[in-house]
């Protein structure tokens, strides 16, 4: 990569943190995605340095890539976390409470997708809202409409 595409993809980091941090909701979660998104400015602006020193700007050095791998991984956790939450969340509208959701979820491309859902009600307490209704295909629906997937894969114990 030359010096102009260091630059050109540096401003495009920049620019891309920027849109990020004006979406993401205020609380705890922004501070700490911030803090990440800093991190990833502060590294990336290492690699001139480098340059600088008389080593090759084009040197294999493959740091950038292992912060971009973290952070796609800790973006993966955070997105399951808010859809395991909200999915708890249309539990607890439905009557459900105590129950668990456990989410899988996959990268592809460059956006994450849900797979599957598993919902367990064992131990849960269930005070139904509606009567004469099949609780579990009433889970099925609403949980498969919100993480839009198909019904099918929304396991219920």
């Amino acid at each position: 990569m030359s010096f102009k595409g260091y630059v050109i993809l540096l401003c495009s980091l920049v620019i891309a943190v920027t849109l990020i941090t004006l979406f993401i909701p205020k609380g705890k979660t922004q501070k700490t995605l911030k803090t990440v998104l800093s991190a990833v400015i502060i590294i990336s602006l290492f690699k001139p340095i480098t340059y600088l020193k008389g080593k090759s700007f084009d040197s294999d050095d493959y740091s950038f890539l292992y912060v971009q791998e973290t952070f796609r991984d800790y973006a993966n956790e955070k997105y399951i976390s808010l859809n395991e939450n909200a999915c708890l969340t249309i539990l607890k509208n439905m009557g459900i409470n105590d129950a668990k959701v456990s989410i899988t979820a996959s990268e592809s491309e460059d956006f994450f997708s849900v797979k599957f859902a598993e919902i367990d009600l064992s131990g849960a307490v269930i005070i139904p809202k509606k009567e004469n209704i099949d609780i579990k295909e009433e889970i099925k629906k609403s949980v498969s409409e919100f993480l839009r997937i198909d019904k099918e894969a929304v396991f219920v114990n």
